[in-house]
């Protein structure tokens, strides 16, 4: 980690390097992911906060709603037990993001 100021710069270390390459296809999505929730965070603001996705869809019904907090619930406590289990965690809820387009 550099200093520049107020301002600390990082760099990937070839370790790091090598990791991202042998997950290159989790990272991409990952990244993709975000980007795309980014523009929904960005489209729900604007709409002032109902909720209704980027193609104006309807709100989700209430059961939905339900299991995305139990599913978001589930997620939070997997991490906040166990740090190391991010990638499986990030693993499973892309594969179920997946899953659910082939619904």
């Amino acid at each position: 980690m550099q200093s520049e100021g107020s301002k600390k710069l990082a760099t990937i270390t070839d370790d790091g390097r090598a990791y991202l390459e042998q997950n290159r296809d989790l990272a991409d999505t990952v990244l993709d992911r975000l980007a795309a929730i980014g523009k929904r965070a960005a489209h729900w603001q604007r709409r002032g906060g109902r909720d209704a996705d980027d193609r104006g869809a309807p709100e989700m019904p209430a059961l939905v709603k339900a299991a995305l907090d139990n599913l978001r619930e589930a997620a939070a406590k997997q991490l906040a037990d166990d740090a190391d289990a991010e990638p499986r965690v990030v693993e499973i809820l892309a594969r179920a993001a997946a899953d659910s387009r082939r619904v």
